[in-house]
């Protein structure tokens, strides 16, 4: 399998929390060769994911056809927008989109590390991007 490129790897959104990754495998398998398809899960919440997935296609021409023809398309009564998926900001590519973003994991591990609950440690957290949580400089 070749790596993915960001022409390769779709985003699409408005989705009901009803849809599925079956749901969208059949919703876009007609354009082409799906390779993966990721509905990243929504913690925070009851619902099964964001509203938001990721679905990846082997080929560039599939996926421009799916974004032709699934972009304002009405999938269980709402209205998805379906567009070329960005990657995250000093990442490796598209992959890193489902692999950074809704995995923040190792962030966590260095911006909590040895809070245990035990105090707070808002002042030295950092963003995700590397800036003060605070929109301080923090050069005090």
């Amino acid at each position: 399998m070749k790596a993915a490129s960001n022409k390769c790897m779709l985003f699409v959104s408005g989705l009901e929390t009803e849809v599925t990754e079956d749901t969208l495998h059949g919703a876009f398998i007609p354009f082409g060769e799906i390779v993966q398809i990721t509905l990243p899960p929504d913690p925070g919440s009851s619902n099964r994911h964001r509203g938001i997935g990721f679905i990846e296609y082997e080929d560039e021409e599939d996926a421009a056809a799916a974004i032709d023809n699934m972009n304002d398309a009405e999938l269980f009564g709402r209205t998805i927008t379906v567009r070329p998926a960005k990657a995250a900001p000093g990442s490796a590519g598209a992959g890193a989109v489902m692999g950074k973003i809704f995995n923040q994991e190792s962030w966590l591990e260095k911006n909590m590390a040895g809070d245990n609950n035990s105090g707070s440690n808002a002042g030295n957290l950092e963003t995700a991007g590397g800036e003060p949580a605070d929109g301080s400089d923090n050069k005090s």
